[in-house]
């Protein structure tokens, strides 16, 4: 398994090429829609960054652990706002597999969205759908900073089968997590 360890700084920096792109396309949304959980760190700063007040959230469950999904896509926390007439700006961290990212589009289509556009931190090269602006491709598991506590869980669930604590411990080594957080979890 390969995996891309992202910063805070490295955050920031592809939040800023990801706004560049929305204000070079000459693309003002109204409503920026955060698809929960990863969504919410880049729409939060995103808005920031385009100036939008109005954040919104669909809560949507896919992924069940790392590498792992649902059959598909469910909502599980609707959208709450009225989207009838205005444009929008969906904002997810990556679009994997894009099934979600579909799913979300859907719903805010079905709230009557005069415009809608997608935003990603990273885009997959299978992703179902391209989102409008994205910062970077990516082919690796993308570890964001505000999950890494919940990737090495999974990962230790995952890697207990096939070994004792400490060939777990040193394989999450070898993926790249530092010793001082893996201190905390084994």
């Amino acid at each position: 398994m390969k995996f891309l360890h992202i910063t805070w700084d490295d955050f920031q920096r592809l939040c800023k090429v990801v706004a560049n792109k929305v204000v070079k396309a000459n693309y003002r949304p109204e409503i920026v829609v955060a698809i929960s959980r990863g969504g919410f760190p880049p729409a939060r700063v995103l808005c920031d960054f385009i100036g939008i007040k109005v954040l919104a959230s669909l809560g949507i469950e896919y992924y069940t652990s790392v590498t792992k999904t649902k059959k598909r896509p469910e909502i599980i926390y609707p959208l709450n706002i009225d989207l009838r007439g205005k444009k929008i700006l969906i904002v997810d961290d990556i679009a994997d597999t894009g099934h979600s990212m579909v799913l979300a589009r859907d719903q805010v289509l079905k709230g009557e969205a005069s415009r809608v556009k997608m935003a990603t931190l990273h885009c997959k090269p299978w992703s179902v759908v391209k989102p409008d602006f994205y910062a970077e491709t990516a082919d690796a598991w993308v570890v964001y900073p505000w999950e890494v506590m919940e990737t090495i869980k999974s990962l230790i669930i995952k890697l207990k089968n096939e070994g004792n604590i400490a060939k777990v411990k040193k394989q999450l080594l070898n993926f790249g997590f530092k010793e001082k957080t893996l201190k905390d979890l084994i």
